[in-house]
């Protein structure tokens, strides 16, 4: 099925970024020996794993219940794009925060 072979397609593909993001992310905070970057990154993927559990939630309430409306565009779980990291602080000339 093409339209399958699509899907599974492009969920490797975000996957895959989405893992080489983590490793990009790990490397510099490791890199510029940052705390402070560690921490910002931990805060960020809790709130997304918190993001992403509402609307495990929200899809498991549509699915258990013939009254709740299927409609993908009304649902309740919103995800706001953000910029949600401060500089780094290679940014700002210094290397590291302790």
């Amino acid at each position: 099925n093409d339209k399958n072979n699509r899907r599974v397609r492009l969920w490797s593909y975000l996957f895959d970024n989405l893992q080489r993001a983590t490793d990009e992310i790990f490397y510099w905070c490791e890199w510029e020996n940052s705390i402070r970057q560690c921490k910002e990154v931990l805060r960020v993927l809790k709130l997304t794993s918190l993001d992403i559990e509402k609307l495990i939630d929200q899809i498991s309430i549509e699915r258990s219940s013939p009254t709740v409306r299927h409609d993908k565009h009304t649902r309740g779980v919103s995800w706001e794009v953000v910029v949600r990291c401060s500089r780094p602080s290679s940014a700002k000339g210094t290397r590291g925060d302790g």
